[in-house]
């Protein structure tokens, strides 16, 4: 079983032209942390296709729940009524899940989709990164679970779940429980290569980031000194698992891209599935793809 720390949003899907993106002084293609006005502003001047949860550890949870793997998402939402909508799409995704109230707001993403299908983010996490502790029902599912989840943007962003996060990493260590660590932004990476590469040899996590990810760390080679299992999503061109000696090429399945958010996520839970289940690097990429083909079809991070 996995458990996963996470930040829990709600992310509005919403077509932006380039030239409008520009207009809002926000930098295309990653994510722009602003306050909740500007958010709900944009939100307000602009038609949303669709509201959906959104966070890279949710999604995983969902694509693993989705194929019948053990896993738990814990994470924080506020005290608003987005709280109780936010809750109430994560248990339709059927995803185990602890999510516990906080004073505040619940966080929210406008992802912005140009003309060219590329996404720029635009985020509030509101009190998603505030939890600093685990409940007493999330310590009896962490103690019982054999892997644990978290992002780069959990364990450096500068609020309370960064040391919760380094707390979990450590326990798991000992534990011997699989690390499984996901880098999220190619901008953190380069800002943070130095601590994230040191995180990586201590913990030899099951590694997944994108090209440009793990170009911002030294690049896969020099990402396999410090850890053996590495995976290096390629967009359109697919993927590469490492793991040791073994080498796998995963080709992406041909499906009609309406929307790209989360599939790298799904690919991830697809892969760990796999690994759950004793497959081999192939067998498991090919899961990852036909849950990541899955995802483009449709607008949102989901699979339903």
């Amino acid at each position: 079983m996995l458990f996963a720390l996470g930040t829990p949003v709600i992310d509005y899907m919403i077509p932006c032209p380039t030239v409008q993106i520009k207009a809002y002084d926000l930098e295309k293609g990653v994510p722009n942390f602003r306050p909740m006005g500007i958010i709900e502003r944009i939100i307000s001047e602009n038609e949303v296709i669709v509201n959906c949860p959104g966070d890279n550890a949710r999604n995983v949870c969902e694509g693993l729940s989705f194929l019948g793997s053990g896993c738990v998402y814990y994470g924080a939402t506020g005290t608003d009524d987005e709280a109780d909508y936010l809750g109430g799409l994560v248990n339709e995704a059927d995803i185990p899940n602890i999510l516990l109230k906080c004073d505040g707001h619940t966080g929210k993403i406008a992802t912005l989709i140009s003309e060219d299908k590329e996404r720029t983010f635009v985020v509030d996490m509101g009190v998603a990164t505030t939890i600093d502790s685990l409940s007493d029902e999330a310590k009896q599912k962490f103690d019982s679970s054999d892997y644990f989840y978290t992002t780069i943007i959990t364990h450096f962003t500068e609020d309370s779940i960064a040391c919760l996060s380094s707390e979990l990493l450590e326990k798991s260590k000992i534990a011997n429980k699989k690390i499984v660590f996901a880098l999220e932004s190619s901008s953190l990476c380069k800002l943070k290569k130095k601590e994230i590469l040191a995180l990586i040899s201590r913990h030899e996590p099951l590694l997944f980031g994108n090209e440009q990810e793990l170009n911002a760390i030294g690049g896969v080679a020099e990402v396999r000194k410090h850890t053996p299992f590495v995976v290096c999503k390629q967009g359109a061109n697919g993927a590469t698992i490492y793991d040791g000696e073994k080498t796998a090429k995963i080709n992406p399945i041909k499906t009609a891209v309406v929307d790209t958010t989360g599939a790298g996520d799904y690919f991830n839970a697809g892969v760990l599935h796999g690994l759950m289940e004793g497959k081999s690097i192939g067998e498991c990429g090919k899961i990852g793809a036909e849950l990541a083909a899955r995802c483009i079809s449709l607008y949102g991070a989901r699979l339903r």
